[in-house]
């Protein structure tokens, strides 16, 4: 944990753990062992809303997280480790009886989110509809608090009236540590200023990355396939700089999202690619997302009375036929594929009237189409409808947090809730969607411009 403070200061004392760990590769699981997690969407939603709110967000981690799961129905026995355990008074065939999970277990991550999901319902917290690992408390559709896990780490930012919620959280669980204003969540470095902007960046992360050997650079074509070492550094790299996007950095998803689909068969055009991607990361490692307590407005109880005042924008893009895809069932890499490209906002609804507005970056993405097109219009209706559809989901997850959707029917309660903008700048595409009936001659292209 403290490795790099280290590489600063050399007399930083190393902070030591060790953890029992069992081999669930040999145990055989009947029932469930799956464990919903936090992902990115969820995290920035909670940034989203401390900032917009004006609250601190808080993030802690369980003490010993996995012995406070859900007790064992039935007891666990485990063999010592090669080589036994360094105590004198334990016989080399003795064994360990545990009735708490171990880590390591196939189902002791799904044990532990039991416990806390349990915690958290009974402290008056809501698991959302479509993100399950976000929890939300409202009063008359105004959220007090919101909650994301990811396993034993807990992110969250509550209003002073609902402190009582956390209180009986706190007080169930037992939290190692406790941090706000300046902290690390899952790797990635948060930073609350006194105006309540939230800074969100992976420095370390960056710094760390190390850019690829290319052998004999000076003589080798980019069109030259990399050697097996030079690929598996890709590979490496490549898996890194996709964390880094992930977390906190859209502006090399395209970068990013290209090496993916080269890393199987790489060229040393691709080294290069990903050696200048690594310097830009390098030279901007302290670039990254900000959320900022002004424009964009969430409910409050002083503001419910005039509506909502914020929406989704959904922001889509493609370009056509200059992507490679890799195919494995032919070990090639096919060209002629098509990029798309996914911002999704949370908005002030001033966005909708005018040309500026304030807006929170809750969902980004960089992909290849899974379907060859064969035209720039087809790129970016097919790409709009997908990014509509997460825009969709957007929107219900922000109705859900505020105890405004009707589950039975979420699509329909969700839209009345607030409301959804779209951005292309593909103008025949919009024109298409303005008019009354699409009678082009695409059947399925036709069908996906309906639906929208």
């Amino acid at each position: 944990k403290t490795n790099s403070s280290v590489k600063l200061d050399e007399h930083v004392p190393p902070d030591m753990k060790s953890r029992l760990v069992a081999r669930g590769d040999l145990s055989k699981v009947w029932s469930r062992s799956d464990s919903p997690t936090a992902d990115k969407e969820s995290v920035f939603i909670v940034y989203s809303f401390a900032a917009s709110r004006r609250l601190r967000v808080k993030s802690g981690d369980l003490d010993h997280g996995y012995f406070q799961g859900e007790r064992l129905s039935k007891p666990l026995i485990l063999r010592q480790p090669t080589g036994g355990l360094p105590d004198p008074n334990i016989q080399p065939d003795d064994r360990m009886l545990a009735f708490v999970l171990i880590y390591g277990t196939k189902d002791a991550g799904r044990g532990l989110w039991r416990r806390i999901r349990k915690v958290f319902l009974s402290a008056g917290l809501r698991e959302n509809f479509i993100m399950s690992a976000l929890y939300s408390y409202s009063i008359d559709g105004v959220v007090m608090v919101l909650v994301a896990t990811h396993v034993d780490d807990v992110l969250w930012a509550c209003d002073p009236e609902a402190d009582h919620v956390m209180q009986a959280v706190l007080s169930e669980l037992a939290f190692g540590t406790l941090e706000e204003g300046s902290f690390r969540f899952c790797g990635v470095e948060v930073k609350q200023d006194e105006d309540f902007t939230i800074r969100v960046t992976c420095e370390q992360s960056s710094r760390k990355l190390e850019k690829i050997s290319v052998n004999d650079k000076s003589t080798r074509e980019p069109s030259h396939p990399a050697t097996t070492e030079e690929q598996e550094m890709l590979r490496s790299s490549t898996g890194s700089l996709m964390w880094i996007t992930r977390s906190c950095r859209p502006g090399i998803a395209y970068q990013t999202s290209s090496l993916q689909t080269a890393v199987n068969k790489p060229l040393v055009s691709d080294l290069l690619l990903a050696n200048k991607t690594i310097q830009y990361v390098h030279e901007t490692a302290t670039h990254g997302l900000v959320f900022r307590p002004d424009g964009v407005r969430w409910p409050s109880r002083d503001t419910i009375k005039d509506g909502v005042s914020i929406c989704i924008a959904a922001v889509s893009d493609a370009s056509h036929g200059g992507e490679d895809e890799w195919l494995d069932d032919w070990q090639e890499r096919e060209p002629f594929r098509s990029q798309g490209a996914k911002l999704i906002f949370i908005a002030d609804t001033a966005i909708l009237d005018t040309e500026q507005g304030a807006v929170h970056l809750v969902s980004f993405a960089s992909t290849v189409q899974k379907r060859v097109v064969s035209s720039t219009m087809k790129a970016e209706s097919y790409q709009l409808a997908d990014v509509v559809e997460a825009a969709d989901l957007m929107r219900a997850t922000l109705a859900d947090c505020h105890g405004c959707l009707d589950h039975s029917d979420w699509e329909t309660s969700a839209s009345q809730w607030c409301v959804n903008q779209w951005s292309t700048d593909c103008c025949s595409c919009a024109g298409t969607l303005a008019k009354p009936v699409n009678k082009g001659g695409d059947r399925r292209l036709g069908i996906d411009l309906a639906s929208l």
